[in-house]
C-alpha cells in the first residue's frame, strides 16, 4: 500500500497469463481454466478495497502489473 503495508505475496504454480484466463461477462476479472478460481484485476482498485478483499479471502488470486497507475515498484 502507499503506507508500506504488505497486501499479499503473489505466487501461482500454474503461471497462467492473463490472455489464458476466461473472461467473465460484465466484469473486469477473469477465471482460471486450470483451477477454476477467479483472478481479480487490481488495476482499478484502491488500497482500501484491495486490502478488504485480501483480508476477507487471503487466498484470492490477483493480477498486478508493474505498469499499473496504482502500483509503484520499490527497488
Amino acid at each position: 500500500t502507499d503506507s508500506g503495508e504488505l497486501v499479499k505475496v503473489l505466487s501461482c504454480p500454474l503461471r497462467m497469463g492473463w490472455s489464458q484466463l476466461r473472461p467473465q461477462a460484465g466484469s473486469p476479472h477473469r477465471v482460471c481454466g486450470e483451477c477454476d478460481r477467479a483472478v481479480l484485476d487490481t488495476a482499478g482498485m484502491s488500497d482500501g478495497v484491495l486490502l478488504a478483499i485480501v483480508r476477507a479471502a487471503p487466498s484470492t488470486c490477483l493480477l498486478v502489473s508493474a505498469s499499473q497507475h496504482n502500483v509503484t515498484i520499490l527497488e
